[in-house]
């Protein structure tokens, strides 16, 4: 098992938006990428944001909100409100454009934006939008995402499960080894025990054997859990989920 600290994120600051991207794969392989797991940023957006019209290409992108609302408008014409109770993941494929924005009166967001690498390029492009239950679910793992057929709210073109949990403090949660397949945890919120290992918020922690683990809460905290195939097809071709040096 691998931590990346939180402090080897990428800081980036504009303006009424802040965004710390991790990248998976550091430390772990000579792509920034972890497989099909390419880039995932924690963002901190201010009322009164707004990120004009841009596109993506090749990237399967997970929209996924803790606290506040904001606004997305894209190429096919659609107009929607994402928050904790509606995930959006737009599957970018050959290209596709949005924009999003926070009202002045708004509240701020907190969120993670997650960037996958689809199986293929040029796949045929889209978005979709999914009701989640407003909380973190309590002391196990819940899917909000995967591939068609898994069950999950929405579904990427990628060979990833994308769950989530919260944790009170002792409490303990395990992550099952599944045959074939890596995982890669977030600590979003709070502080969790993995072994000997220490995670606070933003921290994150990479076991490419697939190997169970225990986690116990150190504090009230909020996880987010990738588990890949390790032998998953993808492109490295996308805008953001594309490997960096």
């Amino acid at each position: 098992m691998i931590v990346q600290p939180a402090a080897e994120r990428l800081h980036l600051r504009r303006g009424p938006f802040r965004i710390w991207r991790s990248y998976p794969g550091r430390h772990v392989s000579d792509d920034t990428g972890l497989g099909p797991i390419g880039a995932v940023d924690y963002a901190e957006l201010l009322p009164g944001l707004l990120v004009p019209m841009h596109e993506h290409r090749d990237d399967e992108i997970v929209s996924y909100l803790r606290e506040g609302e904001m606004t997305h408008v894209d190429s096919a014409g659609r107009r929607e409100v994402i928050s904790a109770q509606r995930l959006m993941v737009m599957n970018a494929g050959a290209g596709f454009s949005h924009e999003e924005s926070i009202p002045a009166d708004g509240a701020p967001v907190r969120m993670l934006q997650i960037f996958l690498r689809p199986y293929k390029a040029s796949l045929p492009p889209g978005v979709q939008f999914a009701p989640l239950e407003p909380r973190v679910s309590d002391g196990r793992w819940r899917l909000v995402a995967g591939p068609e057929g898994v069950g999950a709210p929405a579904w990427v073109r990628s060979d990833v499960l994308v769950l989530d949990a919260a944790l009170g403090a002792g409490v303990a949660l395990d992550v099952p080894a599944r045959e074939g397949h890596g995982w890669w945890l977030y600590v979003m919120r709070g502080g969790a025990r993995v072994g000997e290992h220490r995670l606070s918020a933003g921290d994150s922690l990479a076991c490419v054997a697939g190997d169970a683990a225990g986690i116990e809460g150190v504090e009230a905290a909020a996880l987010v859990l990738f588990m890949y195939a390790r032998s998953a097809r993808f492109t490295d071709r996308g805008s953001l989920s594309g490997r960096r040096g």
